[in-house]
């Protein structure tokens, strides 16, 4: 049987500046971890900015995880779309510590199933 690095248990989006993003995360047989953010940016079909740093409605955020501000771009090339993920982090030791937290590992399984996804829907 594969290894189950995670999966979504819920989620919650309202792509509006000042939204919410919600995505609670089970690792394993583990509890499920709420991740809480809220909307900065969003273009559609072409980039989403979030950050773990605010609540929403851009309530200052009170955390024990590591915050991030993640931006997402999208741009069509060819038949496809080139799809770009960036988290930034508040320091070097923050990135270090996401590094070894499987946050890198669960990133690339959740771009992977959002493609698996899409390319069921043609």
């Amino acid at each position: 049987m594969p290894k189950v690095w995670g999966r979504v248990a819920r989620a919650e989006l309202d792509l509006r500046p000042g939204g919410i993003v919600s995505i609670d995360i089970a690792v394993g047989d583990g509890p499920e971890v709420p991740n809480v953010g809220c909307i900065l940016e969003v273009i559609p079909m072409e980039r989403l900015v979030w950050t773990s740093m605010l609540f929403p409605g851009y309530r200052p955020a009170v955390f024990d995880d590591i915050p991030i501000t993640a931006i997402m771009t999208m741009e069509p090339v060819g038949t496809g779309t080139r799809y770009v993920f960036t988290a930034l982090h508040r320091s070097e030791a923050d990135l270090d510590t996401n590094k070894t937290s499987g946050f890198y590992e669960g990133s690339e399984i959740a771009v992977k199933q959002f493609v698996e996804h899409v390319m069921a829907m043609k």
